[in-house]
């Protein structure tokens, strides 16, 4: 289950408020979890710096090692997330020269239908990198991997958690 597999991975973090703001965030996704999504081919880790551009026009998809078949709404959601200005901070902001609402639009054209749940799935992308970022700060503080990266991560986590919050609530 998307949900469950990060529990235990956020539960290690080294500060207590990330794991309250976790589990708050798990139990509003697990409350409001979508019933029947559209189930497909899902990358895993779609978003900016893993798509080929030339002159302003995609022209590929690369890093498929996360490829799974689950939700399709996966993908969006994650996109949504990286280009929603309200998750990141001055430390650490991804490069999405489109707002979230734009990418919903262009998503539900190209797939010829209308998806009310995009926000969980945003949301749920919150969730996940937040996790990802509770283990890997709590590596690179422990020295077992050392990345100063996730140094301007950390003032993310608590951010991530309360703004996909937000948006499930």
């Amino acid at each position: 289950m998307e949900i469950g597999r990060w529990e235990p991975i956020y539960r290690k973090a080294l500060e207590p408020e990330w794991i309250e703001h976790a589990d708050r965030l798990r139990l509003r996704l697990l409350e409001t979890m979508p019933a029947a999504p559209l189930i497909g081919i899902v990358h895993g880790d779609y978003q900016p710096g893993n798509c080929l551009f030339d002159q302003g026009r995609l022209t590929g998809v690369i890093d498929w090692e996360l490829v799974r078949i689950g939700a399709v709404q996966l993908d969006i959601g994650w996109l949504m997330f990286c280009a929603d200005q309200d998750f990141w901070t001055d430390e650490i902001r991804p490069v999405v020269p489109v707002p979230p609402q734009e990418l919903a639009e262009i998503y539900q054209q190209g797939m010829g239908r209308r998806f009310d749940d995009l926000r969980w799935y945003q949301a749920l992308a919150a969730y996940q990198l937040g996790a990802i970022a509770c283990l890997n700060v709590r590596l690179h503080r422990k020295r077992q991997r050392i990345d100063p990266m996730w140094e301007r991560f950390a003032f993310t986590v608590t951010r991530f958690y309360q703004q996909g919050l937000r948006l499930v609530s």
